[in-house]
């Protein structure tokens, strides 16, 4: 009888144990000393409450994030990163949400220094002065080793820029590259494994130096060191800078005095019971702000873990000329299904009818036939005219294209025909409507329509000719995804 009062009393109560567990869970959040790697912002994301407190700054995210990955995968490609102060920390989530989505963690180390830390903030005391050693023993506990990198990989630092042009991570560079040229090191060595990236901010005044030219400013730095004198090592480092070059706001996503910070300053360098170094927090911010700051990070974990926003880093990467590399398991993720949902989805948003226009359009090719088909498809253009002015949306060239597929499919048109109409529509697709989701859409038609693309080689070449003249920068992202039956056999034997 009382394990029976106990199930149920267990069966009553247990929704509000679970609510109860879910608030703990957050609270223990909340309450730790450092701002949450995204991992564990994951663990909680279903039971992170209230929207994104900050929309005006993360559309700056939005649009920059992406660039910003594949220009540093780019120069980078293997590099660890290590993010140092409170308003450079948003970067960190944007980068390790965004490779742990694709299944490549241990890209990011969050290092967690400020002015004070270094005795540059004038409002502050007392002045820290950190040693060389103690400086790299911060770096040395997550895992930096001055002869082997982070386990063979270039650790790069990663802050805002300003008026200083990044006094602190050139003061943590200075530091490491005394110590590993007076332990008998080449300067050569270490700066190749060890440099610096600075986000220009708006206030930033200094001479910029692009990511891209990373080998002569590395050079100029090695230059600069070998004449100078040990002390004046970070007057003599050139950090490389990564800009927004529309509005120069990506650099203030994460600011402080806009968007709040996790704890107060951090200052001087200590040791915990394990004797690992970290720089103290100088205390909690409220509850109110850390919460504000939560829904901040779900809302980038959201976006950067989504198949569009790998979408956009592989078209970025393509830009720069090169395949941004993701693994079989990634690739296995971003599935037909996704790419249709999404092209639904925004479908849906701009209230298209797809039902009515794909009937208009199918409609169209019915009376065709081999007898007759000659003299109806001179009247596609004029129709293609008609049905694009009716409805005025950038959509209806994808519909049409998938419409006749279908035609072609059922033979109803020829291969020249169908390469005619395929190049007229395909001069109106504009660039928000990629051609890796208008070929995709094609190809959900049925597995038969990738047969059209690998009819004739001269056909398929004057196709695949048009689209890259028209649209070069997708072509690449198509090839880099392989997961798209179409384009593999549209493109093979090339």
């Amino acid at each position: 009888m009382k394990t029976k009062i106990y199930i149920a009393l267990l069966i009553l109560f247990s929704p509000m144990l679970s609510w109860t567990q879910k608030d703990q869970d957050i609270n223990n959040l909340i309450n730790q000393n450092v701002r949450p790697s995204m991992k564990k912002v994951e663990s909680v994301l279903k039971e992170i409450p209230g929207n994104n407190p900050f929309p005006d700054w993360f559309q700056f995210i939005e649009k920059e994030a992406p660039r910003f990955i594949a220009h540093l995968s780019f120069i980078y490609p293997d590099a660890v990163f290590g993010f140092l102060g409170r308003d450079s920390l948003i970067f960190s989530d944007i980068i390790e949400g965004f490779f742990n989505s694709i299944g490549e963690p241990n890209k990011v180390i969050r290092v967690g220094m400020s002015k004070a830390t270094f005795g540059m903030d004038p409002d502050f005391s007392p002045k820290f002065n950190p040693t060389d050693e103690q400086i790299y023993s911060l770096f040395k506990s997550k895992g930096f080793d001055l002869k082997n990198g982070m386990n063979g990989r270039p650790l790069i630092l990663v802050d805002t820029v300003s008026k200083g042009n990044g006094r602190q991570g050139r003061a943590c560079l200075a530091a490491m590259y005394r110590l590993y040229e007076n332990s008998g090191g080449n300067l050569k060595d270490i700066i190749s494994r060890l440099y610096f990236i600075g986000v220009v901010a708006p206030t930033f005044r200094e001479s910029i130096y692009e990511l891209k030219e990373k080998r002569k400013i590395q050079e100029t730095t090695l230059k600069n060191l070998e004449q100078a004198d040990q002390t004046e090592y970070h007057k003599n480092i050139v950090p490389l800078h990564y800009y927004d070059q529309v509005s120069t706001k990506f650099a203030e996503v994460g600011y402080e005095h806009y968007v709040g910070a996790w704890n107060q300053s951090f200052a001087e360098i200590t040791t915990d019971k394990n004797n690992h170094s970290y720089a103290k927090s100088l205390g909690p911010k409220s509850s109110d702000v850390r919460m504000n700051l939560l829904r901040y990070q779900k809302a980038i974990y959201e976006l950067v873990t989504s198949d569009s926003f790998l979408a956009e880093v592989i078209k970025k990467a393509q830009a720069l000329g090169y395949q941004f590399k993701i693994k079989n398991r990634t690739k296995k993720r971003i599935s037909k299904k996704n790419y249709e949902e999404d092209l639904l989805l925004k479908m849906e948003k701009e209230k298209i009818n797809i039902e009515s226009i794909n009937s208009e359009i199918a409609n169209f090719y019915k009376p065709f036939n081999k007898e007759s088909k000659k003299q109806d498809i001179s009247k596609f253009f004029e129709f293609y005219h008609r049905i694009s002015k009716n409805y005025k949306n950038r959509w209806i060239p994808l519909l049409v294209l998938e419409q006749t597929a279908v035609a072609r499919k059922n033979k109803k048109i020829s291969s020249k025909e169908f390469e005619n109409i395929l190049n007229t529509v395909l001069r109106d697709v504009q660039p928000s409507v990629t051609l890796f989701t208008l070929i995709q859409k094609i190809s959900m038609t049925s597995k038969k329509v990738t047969r059209i693309f690998s009819e004739k080689a001269p056909f398929k070449n004057r196709i695949l000719d048009n689209l890259v003249k028209s649209y070069q920068d997708h072509q690449k992202s198509w090839e880099n995804l392989k997961c798209n039956r179409v384009f593999l056999s549209f493109n093979s034997k090339r």
